[in-house]
């Protein structure tokens, strides 16, 4: 990238590979874009909000465990003996989604 509109190539071509992936193999249960401190450095370069379309537009719009599907996979770790990360990623206020603050709420009890 010799200059900051040059990188407009690279987004197209990451837009062209995720509509792949979204149309291809349909039955993705979400994306995790890794990493996000790039927009957060460069806003201006990184068209988060036309990414976040394109992802929701074929129905891709998040995926909250609830409390039972978290319980499922922790019992199959403990079972295999192997650890479970589970992400949460906060939201652009560095609050937790509500869904996700109740799933980790039943787990406590």
């Amino acid at each position: 990238m010799k200059k900051p509109r040059d990188f407009r190539i690279y987004v197209d071509y990451v837009h062209a590979q995720l509509r792949e992936l979204l149309t291809q193999y349909p039955n993705i249960a979400g994306i995790w874009f890794d990493p996000v401190m790039g927009y957060y450095s460069r806003p201006d370069l990184f068209p988060i909000e036309e990414t976040y379309a394109l992802v929701r537009s074929p129905g891709i719009d998040g995926h909250h465990l609830k409390h039972e599907e978290v319980r499922k996979l922790l019992e199959e770790a403990e079972k295999n003996n192997y650890n479970l990360l589970l992400n949460i990623g906060p939201l652009g206020d560095g609050s937790v989604h509500p869904e996700d603050v109740e799933t980790l709420s039943h787990l406590q009890k």
